[in-house]
């Protein structure tokens, strides 16, 4: 998806990439930013947690700042649960510190787990994981 606001004969754009490009339309010149975005390291496709708790990680490369959420979802993404909401370190939530102590003891078993990672200002911008992992 891509966001587009036009205003003063310029548009920015935002893709869910994680780029941003501004663009002169009257003189037909644009510039093209990596802003980067947060992406999942753990857990990993296939993976399964067995146990009370798991240990998420995630890289956060987005130039933009600001609070990320983790969601979860038991049911092939159907529906989406928080499950911690990170900060650079504000005092309005965890600090981002790249790692997050998952309780997953009430959680029931299933094989069809994801998890993913967005901006809170921007959901378009984040990570989904690409496969299934398991609670068990």
């Amino acid at each position: 998806m891509v966001t587009t606001l036009d205003f003063n004969h310029k548009r920015i754009e935002l893709g869910d990439e994680g780029w941003l490009e501004v663009s002169n339309l009257g003189l037909r010149e644009s510039l093209h930013f990596d802003i980067g975005k947060p992406n999942i390291t753990s857990p990993t496709v296939g993976e399964d947690i067995a146990g009370a708790t798991h240990n998420i990680t995630w890289t956060n490369s987005c130039r933009l700042g600001g609070t990320v959420e983790i969601f979860y979802s038991d049911d092939s993404g159907l529906t989406w649960t928080v499950c911690v909401k990170v900060a650079g370190g504000d005092g309005s939530a965890e600090t981002d510190d790249g790692s997050f102590l998952w309780d997953v003891s009430g959680i029931g078993a299933s094989t069809t787990c994801l998890l993913k990672i967005a901006m809170t200002d921007d959901i378009s911008i984040g990570d989904v994981i690409n496969g299934f992992f398991e609670i068990s």
